[in-house]
């Protein structure tokens, strides 16, 4: 039968104790920190505080107590005077005896330094079993976690709702040798398991979306690692110090499909090559540090790259070009912070977050193209960019958030590419310099007086004029025309791809005919044809491109009986073939964007993530291999 005891409330012994010992003259004041202690299923007994954002549940905490220096500042101590410190075996509850939910493992905090972790330094706790009610294990990166220091816990079985580790929640913990997440969990925060000398092996799920800085730093017997393809932002040095870390050679460091920065002393080179199939590049990658370099003039990013972290390039002030993929989803925070070298910047479609000082400092950027579709930015993206003066909106905008151009008080044009204006969050052209100009396609004055009004009227003009548009380096390989010799600004041109047999396109660019460093979005169409379009500026631009041999041929094989429906699709698409075995994705541009091993006799896959166009399938069977062409038009 499972004993336990709930104890009196910590404020009312604590009143109790007070009142005696001020009866009594004596010099110390005992506090417990704690409003309910009871006796968990293993015999120890614990204490908890109730949770200030929800009286229904409770949070761990250690029990304190604390005394006067003789002089008016008291001296806080956690432990001791008739409280002991666990052992062995510890179970938290889900819930109290009275029916209060154990909601998270946390701390103490008083006033100044003073923190202590729940169970931080219980040395002699063996083994933790956690409830299934508990969510959040807490920890501070400077002071201690939840079960810091507990050199002799060797294993921890986590309860299904822990979505946080806290900073340092298991930091020094270096009897830990193997270590399963459970898929409730989300973050994993700054030094979680820093430090964790013995650990071998960890198992991070697919749900989660954040590492922060130096997780697994110093834990050197790590030698497996796997990053969840969930992962939206790693920190830096995460794995600094790991078997994994120390084993691999000079040169810029990949983990799956992660970036993580450069190992050792980066050489001076004039370009950084970012290889295909890098989705993320983790925090402080080529930032700051005594061993950077960052003498690069210019970053080839992959296309399947979705997040840049922060301060992934910051302060690398030779860096004069870059061109962000269309597949970018997230800038963070000072990403680009003092790169005093940019000239101009492109803001792709794709992108929804753009976090504070992303661009601050920027002091030679002076244009800006910004087409993200709809994005949230914190303030400051772009501040003492001190001579940016040219904003272009492009066509794929529908809303400006009020931070993105905040501080932006050097832009005296504004051209806006959309037929129709996008929404504005409060504020939004603010900090534009007065008496700025705004420029929109032929006919669209009066539309955008309507919606933009914070420009005076005789400040919007309309531009009617007739731009160049011309081939310039195309490689062998095939060749592009394009629908028009000319067009307005604002108008959509498409270029019709064609690559000679057994070719493909590898890379296309367009460009501002005088300024190459400024490049223009595109967007594949996806018809029978290849095709790319993009809307017209407000100058001549010049396209570029290369190709290379195909690494699929699009030849069926006739022996081997695929069904590949619908084609055309919006997104969804059914591959079914007697025993599948392997299938493999590439868009036209020869980038593999999807492999993976199919079992049974039907596939189905979302190729909408990957925007509008023509992609080839590849499908391994028992029988022989096929490949098709898919059509995707959104």
């Amino acid at each position: 039968m499972k004993k336990t005891t709930l104890l009196l409330k910590g404020r009312w012994r604590t009143a109790l104790l007070v009142l005696l010992l001020s009866a009594a003259g004596m010099a110390n004041v005992f506090a417990d920190g704690y409003d309910y202690a009871e006796v968990c299923p293993s015999g120890q007994t614990l204490y908890y505080k109730i949770d200030p954002d929800d009286p229904n549940s409770v949070i761990v905490v250690p029990p304190y107590y604390y005394h006067f220096d003789g002089q008016s500042a008291p001296i806080y101590e956690f432990w001791g005077q008739g409280y002991e410190k666990p052992v062995g075996d510890v179970i938290i509850p889900e819930t109290l005896s009275n029916g209060v939910v154990v909601k998270e493992i946390g701390y103490c905090i008083l006033s100044g330094p003073m923190f202590l972790g729940a169970f931080q330094d219980c040395t002699e706790i063996t083994s933790v079993t956690i409830g299934n009610s508990v969510i959040e294990i807490g920890g501070s990166d400077m002071y201690g976690g939840a079960f810091s220091g507990c050199t002799n816990l060797t294993s921890v079985v986590f309860g299904n709702a822990v979505t946080i580790f806290g900073a340092r929640a298991f930091s020094g913990c270096t009897s830990l040798t193997s270590v399963t997440l459970p898929n409730s969990v989300t973050m994993i925060n700054q030094r979680t398991f820093e430090g964790c000398t013995g650990l071998t092996s960890i198992t991070i799920p697919n749900s989660v979306t954040s590492i922060g800085n130096r997780a697994f730093s110093g834990c050197r017997k790590l030698s497996s690692i796997t990053i969840p393809n969930s992962l939206k932002t790693i920190g830096y040095e995460v794995f600094e110090g790991t078997e994994w870390y120390n084993s691999q050679s000079d040169g810029i460091l990949y983990l799956d499909n992660w970036c993580i920065g450069w190992k050792g002393e980066m050489p001076s080179i004039g370009e950084l090559v970012i290889r295909e199939g890098t989705r993320g590049i983790a925090d402080d990658a080529f930032g700051p540090g005594p061993k950077k370099n960052r003498s690069f003039t210019s970053v080839a990013f992959p296309q399947s790259l979705a997040f840049i972290g922060k301060g992934a390039f910051y302060g690398c002030s030779g860096l004069t070009s870059i061109n962000l993929p269309n597949s970018l989803v997230a800038i963070g925070e000072s990403a680009f912070e003092y790169c005093s070298g940019l000239t101009s910047v492109t803001i792709p479609k794709a992108v929804t977050e753009i976090e504070r000082d992303a661009f601050y400092n920027c002091s030679r950027l002076f244009q800006v193209y910004y087409d993200a579709e709809n994005a949230t930015a914190s303030n400051g993206v772009f501040k003492r960019c001190e001579n940016l003066a040219t904003l272009s909106i492009g066509p794929n905008v529908r809303s400006i958030d009020e931070n993105v151009f905040k501080d932006c008080n050097t832009v005296h044009l504004v051209v806006a590419l959309g037929s129709n204006p996008a929404s504005l969050g409060t504020s939004a052209f603010s900090d534009i310099a007065e008496n700025s100009m705004l420029m929109v396609p032929c006919g669209k004055r009066m539309t955008y007086f309507a919606a933009w009004n914070m420009f005076p009227y005789d400040n919007i003009l309309e531009n009617c004029d007739q731009f160049p548009i011309s081939m310039g380096n195309i490689g062998a390989g095939g060749s592009i025309t394009s629908s028009t010799s000319n067009a307005q600004m604002g108008e959509e041109v498409q270029l019709t791809i064609a690559p000679n047999a057994g070719m493909a396109l590898e890379s296309i660019t367009i460009s501002n005919a005088n300024d190459p460093a400024q490049t223009i979005p595109y967007y594949f169409i996806g018809k029978a044809n290849d095709k790319v379009g993009f809307v017209m500026p407000q100058f001549a631009v010049s396209v570029s491109a290369t190709f290379k041999t195909s690494s699929a041929s699009v030849g069926e094989n006739d022996g081997v009986c695929v069904s590949i429906y619908p084609n055309p699709t919006n997104g969804q698409v059914k591959i079914e073939a007697e025993d599948l075995k392997q299938i493999t994705i590439s868009n036209m541009l020869g980038q593999r964007i999807y492999e993976g091993e199919a079992i049974g006799n039907v596939f189905a896959y979302d190729l909408g993530k990957h925007g509008a166009g023509l992609y080839l399938i590849r499908i391994e069977t028992a029988s022989g291999v096929a490949v098709k062409k898919v059509s995707v038009t959104q």
